[in-house]
């Protein structure tokens, strides 16, 4: 018994010691389990992201690159500037602090000559005497988000920021300084800023390569001084102003123009074009300049998609275009002394022209005119001069012609109804066809000589006076397959030497009225036709000859 319980007390042992002994690797390989001390810190400190250096003091001198940023509003005591950047490669974050000038105070930030890239933002610089920001003299800027305001109280040299070149102006607030809002030289790119009330101009571009656009500029002395050869993408915020230089100009809202001695907008520059974004440009009435103004010298303005009102002072327009290659579209004038004038070659499209004191639209020499309207004017609804093109138009209750074409003048697809005057009058080598008079006093349709009048409809032409559905007033015409009805006179010829052929005349008081020594087709009077029901029928017009012409 006792040699048994010794035998299992070692093989107990034996089986400890064995376990003990291949368990105790794994064991040791889990470590301690308590940890040696606290957890420590895993984010990284500012300093360790970007490293940057504080400032909290007025002259400080930034003499190395890197990145700094105020602590504090610095508070100017002195004649020197309230910070200064003296080398390249520098980062200054205002911090949303001020820096704060004072009468006699220098500038609120210079930059030294040479400096290049330089970034400074997010801040305010306010009534330092001098300059709010010099950089005049350093390239590759940027300036962001800044508010500067009020500086230049010496202001015949001194702005709010001159940026130097190469620069980048965006986000900013440029208000009520003495001098210049922001001056800058080439290849800078300004965008996005507000720049209002400065003492002399809002924006001066000194050199060329500049992009500007998107910027609020109103209420300085003068918007803008542009040197020749920028990218120009001008918000238009007020009138008068004076577009002296190739750009884009995009109405920020309808625009009102107080002045009596201004037009609303000048131009003075070749390649503009106003984009009116759906608004109004709206004149001081009875005593204004014109609405949109260019002279001959100039070319290839392009105006569209807006309203030009209120322009009535004598002789004056709601749009005059007068410089070639001009174009005009989706344009209402109304209320004005004259409606729209364009110089030669242009093309007018998709306008309109409502109750102005004169004529409608009138466009020079060689224009086009097309899908517009004029109605209720007190002279001429529209007008192209010699080798004008005019087509599907309307005209309606013009106290002049609806239509008037010069010499050469192709009217195709027009309507005229209710004009004083004529519906359509061509001058000399005109080409009148497919359009429809009806209503005016006179007559529906005048030529002069040299013309050809086809395909027309005339009715009711000599309203509440005299005319003709046609009438001919001097030689050579070709007048074909146009119809003629209820009118004082159909077809009416005066001259002599004209083709009348195969037109068809009803109602009027006088069908034909011709004169000696025309080429006529036999006019003949259609019979009437018995009741008709089924596939045969009819009793003719009167006569085979295909060049008749019929009375019915």
């Amino acid at each position: 018994m006792r040699k048994t319980q010794a035998k299992v007390i070692m093989t107990l042992a034996l089986v400890v010691f064995v376990s003990s002994f291949f368990l105790q690797p794994a064991a040791l390989a889990q470590g301690p389990l308590a940890p040696p001390g606290a957890p420590g810190e895993t984010m990284k400190t500012l300093d360790q992201v970007e490293p940057r250096t504080p400032i909290s003091a007025e002259g400080h001198e930034i003499q190395a690159p890197g990145s700094y940023y105020l602590t504090t509003n610095i508070i100017t005591s002195g004649a020197t500037a309230g910070l200064r950047i003296q080398t390249n490669n520098v980062t200054l974050d205002l911090n949303g602090f001020s820096i704060l000038g004072h009468n006699g105070s220098g500038n609120g930030i210079s930059v030294s000559a040479g400096v290049d890239n330089a970034l400074i933002r997010n801040g305010t610089i306010r009534d330092c005497y001098y300059h709010g920001i010099d950089a005049a003299s350093a390239t590759r800027c940027v300036f962001q988000d800044l508010r500067v305001l009020g500086n230049a109280r010496f202001p015949a040299t001194h702005d709010g920021i001159n940026a130097g070149s190469q620069a980048l102006v965006e986000r900013c607030q440029i208000t009520d300084n003495g001098g210049d809002g922001l001056v800058a030289g080439a290849g800078c790119r300004i965008v996005n800023n507000t720049i209002i009330g400065n003492g002399n101009n809002g924006i001066e571009l000194t050199g060329s390569g500049s992009y500007v656009a998107d910027n609020i500029v109103k209420s300085n002395a003068d918007n803008y001084d542009i040197a020749a050869g920028n990218q120009l993408n001008i918000l238009l915020c007020e009138v008068p102003e004076s577009i002296d230089w190739p750009a884009s100009v995009k109405f920020a809202g309808t625009l009102i123009c107080s002045s009596t001695n201004n037009n609303g907008i000048t131009v003075n520059a070749d390649d503009v074009t106003i984009d009116m974004s759906g608004h109004a440009l709206i004149g001081p009435g009875a005593s204004s300049q014109s609405g949109i103004y260019q002279l001959s010298s100039w070319r290839n303005l392009r105006v569209f998609n807006g309203k030009v009102v209120e322009w009535s002072g004598t002789d004056q327009y709601g749009v005059y275009a007068t410089g070639r290659n001009t174009q005009l579209q989706h344009i209402q004038a109304a209320t004005n002394n004259y409606g729209i004038y364009s110089g030669a070659d242009s093309t007018i499209s998709d306008c309109s022209a409502y109750n102005n004191q004169d004529n409608g639209i009138y466009a020079d020499s060689g224009s086009v005119v097309s899908r517009c309207s004029a109605s209720y004017n007190k002279g001429y609804g529209i007008s192209g001069w010699s080798g004008s093109t005019i087509s599907g138009c309307s005209t309606r209750q013009n106290k002049g012609d609806g239509i008037y074409g010069g010499s050469g003048s192709t009217i195709s697809g027009c309507s005229a109804s209710y004009n004083t005057n004529d519906g359509i009058y061509g001058s000399s080598g005109s080409t009148i066809s497919g359009c429809t008079a009806s209503g005016n006093t006179g007559d529906g349709i005048e030529v002069f000589s040299d013309s050809q009048v086809t395909g027309n409809t005339c009715d009711n032409n000599g309203e509440g006076g005299d005319g003709a559905g046609i009438h001919v007033t001097n030689d050579d015409n070709r007048i074909d397959s146009n119809n003629v009805t209820e009118n004082d006179r159909g077809i009416d010829v005066d001259g002599n030497g004209s083709l009348i052929v195969r037109n068809s005349a009803s109602g009027n008081t006088t069908n034909y009225v011709i004169a000696a020594n025309n080429k006529v087709g036999v006019i003949v009077s259609a019979p009437n036709s018995a009741a008709i029901s089924g596939d045969t029928g009819g009793a003719g017009v009167g006569s085979t000859d295909p060049w008749a012409n019929i009375t019915f």
